[in-house]
């Protein structure tokens, strides 16, 4: 049986918070984030105010939880696209180093709400993607004057150039501006830039490692 829960850090690091997670409340959770998933609901599991009530109900902090809540999405999205049944799944969770009554809840909650989620993903409508054809990144330390005062804490610019595939709709959400002259009139791209700061990027270069992750695994 190929591995489908790649061992990465923050793999472990949600293993680890769910582990710690009192039994008694876990199922609930974890109930409410499959149900949410089967919803087809866009952006994060859990608004803000949700995620103060939880942070002080199971005695998270923010990290914690939004540890927690992609772990747990990570692993029903993978038993989704695997379409498992319960006895699979159960075995893919033995092979973690998850606690046997934390592998019985999630193995009961997918019993009872799989099946749901997974229809909800054949029902929606995949077009096709940007596709990223560059990156470019500056980094920029704003200069401290003694009129004054910023934040000089280091920041990362990042620019993806993208191109629309034919027949895609573009989002109207994205602003679509041309690159600079370097690229060919006949085959100008979309940019879309933002800046991070340390604690930004590490969080998304640890997306980027879980996405790696389940490429690994399914390349495998």
């Amino acid at each position: 049986m190929s591995k489908l829960f790649v061992d990465t850090r923050q793999f472990r690091a949600a293993i680890d918070v769910i582990n710690s997670f009192e039994i008694s409340k876990f199922t609930a959770f974890i109930r409410r984030i499959l149900t949410t998933l089967a919803s087809e609901r866009t952006g994060k599991i859990f608004s803000p105010e949700e995620e103060s009530r939880f942070m002080e109900l199971y005695q998270l902090t923010l990290d914690e939880l939004d540890t927690l809540t992609e772990g747990c999405s990570y692993i029903f999205e993978q038993a989704a696209y695997m379409s498992l049944k319960t006895k699979s799944f159960q075995n893919h969770l033995s092979t973690t180093s998850m606690n046997e009554d934390k592998i019985k809840v999630f193995v009961t909650v997918w019993e009872q709400g799989g099946e749901m989620y997974m229809e909800s993903l054949k029902n929606q409508q995949f077009g096709y993607p940007p596709l990223v054809k560059d990156i470019r990144w500056e980094l920029h330390l704003p200069l401290a004057s003694s009129s004054t005062k910023l934040d000089r804490a280091p920041k990362a610019q990042i620019e993806f150039a993208y191109d629309i595939p034919k027949n895609t709709i573009q989002p109207s959400s994205v602003q679509s501006q041309t690159i600079g002259s370097s690229v060919p009139l006949d085959k100008q791209l979309n940019r879309l830039l933002f800046e991070m700061n340390h604690k930004e990027l590490s969080a998304f270069a640890k997306q980027i490692e879980l996405i790696q992750g389940q490429l690994d695994s399914l390349s495998s």
